[in-house]
Order: C-alpha cells, then structure tokens, then sequence
C-alpha cells in the first residue's frame, strides 16, 4: 500500500510539468527529480540521526513538522496558471536550415 500511495504522484506531476513545458520536457522535469531524490536522503539522514539521538518517538513529531511546512508553502506556492493550447507543436516550428 506504501509504495502505491507514495509513487503514484510522480508520473501525474511528471505529465503535468510535460503539459506545461513540452518543448523543454526532460530540462523542465530535472529538478522534480532531483528534488525527490534529494528529499528522500534528508529525509533519510534526519531519521537516522532521531533515531540515534532521541528515540523512535520523535521521528513522527517532526514528521509532523516536516509535512505542515510541505502543506503551508503548497498552499501558498499555489498560483493559477494561464491556459494554453498547443495543437501541433512542430507545424508551428519554422524550419531551419
């Protein structure tokens, strides 16, 4: 069940920044990546050194902490996008030569 709820978001934020940027795709969803990889080894190196320093009771209170600081800068990081329509990208392409 973990690994169903945890990864399934990837692919839809994936396509998402694919819809948004699809002419610069693997440049636009490089840092999502990094960024996931990335907080897996904070997140990784913070519990060990809970666990090591104060006890598995404290891993789920700044867990807490963690995820309403994620919460509060989704919420207010959140600002509506203009919608664009692209109906064939290379037709509008000049050709170069």
């Amino acid at each position: 069940m973990w690994s169903i709820f945890a990864w399934a978001l990837s692919p839809v934020m994936q396509a998402g920044i694919m819809a948004a940027s699809p002419e610069r795709a693997m440049l636009a969803m490089s840092p999502g990546i990094s960024g996931l990889y990335g907080g897996s080894a904070v997140g990784a190196a913070v519990g060990g050194y809970l666990l090591d320093q104060h006890g598995q009771a404290t891993i789920p209170v700044v867990d807490t902490v963690f995820l309403a600081v994620t919460v509060v800068s989704a919420v207010l990081g959140t600002r509506p996008v203009a919608a664009t329509t692209v109906t064939n990208p290379v037709a509008t392409q000049k050709p170069t030569v």
